[in-house]
């Protein structure tokens, strides 16, 4: 088994969500399965930390070919909602789903 396990932001994100991905890659490792830091999607599984443009593009061309999808937001639809950021209330939409 071979997981693409990419995280978009992970040149400028820091903090708990960096730190939840190398624990993330940690337990792979532990557990000797195959990964990329890249976003592939002709590996098993395509694991997504943060989704943003680019993540969203993978992840459809992965749908296309039967490429089972994993996403982690790391925040909750709640949190997205009061207009903490700019597009907060548009983007917590689909974060219900």
């Amino acid at each position: 088994m071979r997981i693409s396990h990419y995280f978009e932001f992970e040149e400028s994100v820091t903090g708990g969500i960096s730190s939840s991905v190398k624990h993330q890659r940690k337990i792979l490792k532990q557990n000797e399965i195959e990964f990329t830091d890249r976003p592939d999607t002709d590996s098993d599984i395509l694991d997504i930390n943060v989704p943003g443009p680019r993540s969203i593009f993978y992840a459809l061309k992965a749908r296309r070919k039967d490429t089972p999808v994993v996403m982690h937001s790391h925040l909750t639809a709640e949190e997205w909602e009061g207009g903490s950021f700019r597009f907060t209330d548009f983007l917590s939409t689909p974060f219900k789903y």
